[in-house]
């Protein structure tokens, strides 16, 4: 499957949802600032999902970890990966990516069988 940015964020929506309906918006609140403070370009939980962390962890301390993995396995459920090894939001996304780079795309598959 192939994870678009409205599915990550569909899965952090769920994740945070089951531990009230505010918190979301907190962390998306913490997100905005923390991403106006950075050198880096804000972009979406897909490219930047070290932006997250920090929110969270500006948030909830150490208790962090344990919300992060509840997106983790919102996000490997979602995409059929309940088994996979990523132990961390950003290694799973990056593993995701690299995965979807590597398919092959319809129009490499119909060149490769008829080049012209």
């Amino acid at each position: 499957m192939s994870l678009q940015e409205s599915d990550v964020k569909a899965c952090v929506d769920r994740a945070l949802d089951k531990m009230g309906p505010r918190l979301k918006y907190t962390v998306y609140l913490k997100m905005a600032e923390l991403g106006s403070r950075s050198s880096k370009k804000a972009a979406g939980i897909m490219e930047n999902p070290e932006l997250l962390i920090s929110a969270l962890q500006a948030i909830f301390g150490r208790g962090s970890k344990t919300i992060e993995m509840k997106i983790v396995n919102e996000i490997k459920q979602l995409i059929g990966k309940a088994d996979s090894s990523a132990l961390d939001l950003v290694s799973l996304i990056r593993t995701v990516k690299v995965e979807v780079r590597s398919r092959p795309t319809l129009v490499s598959v119909i060149t490769d069988l008829h080049p012209y």
